[in-house]
């Protein structure tokens, strides 16, 4: 399972961090997301995605309101959606994810203003 982590930080203005994302032929959805989670840290906050499978990733922001939007190329989500608890964490004011189109699933992290994130990619985590 891969595990992907959002580290949303205190500043003002987003900037995308990582390779920039060509268009390409979508992929099939061989992939599944398996979990959306927030971890409250000093400082900041980090949201896992966690990922079955190989998948591309895309992120953008976009405003009004502020919000980074994740989408998981080649997958589809697996499980039933969590409601998020409401409570400001690092500016995230909200978290909703969904089956954007059959190979898309698409998170949307509402924030109270721009923000600076770092997406990190890790390989297999816990079986």
């Amino acid at each position: 399972m891969t595990r992907m982590t959002l580290l949303a930080l205190g500043a003002a203005a987003v900037v995308a961090a990582g390779p920039a994302w060509a268009e390409t032929p979508r992929p099939p959805a061989d992939a599944e997301v398996t979990a959306v989670s927030i971890v409250p840290t000093p400082g900041h906050a980090e949201i896992v995605i966690a990922v079955r499978g190989a998948a591309e990733v895309r992120d953008f922001v976009l405003r009004d309101p502020d919000r980074l939007v994740v989408d998981i190329v080649g997958a589809t989500l697996a499980g039933a959606q969590a409601a998020y608890d409401g409570i400001n964490r690092a500016g995230i004011r909200d978290i909703r994810y969904s089956q954007f189109r059959p190979n898309i699933v698409r998170v949307a992290i509402y924030l109270d203003g721009m923000r600076d994130y770092r997406l990190e990619r890790s390989g297999e985590i816990g079986r």
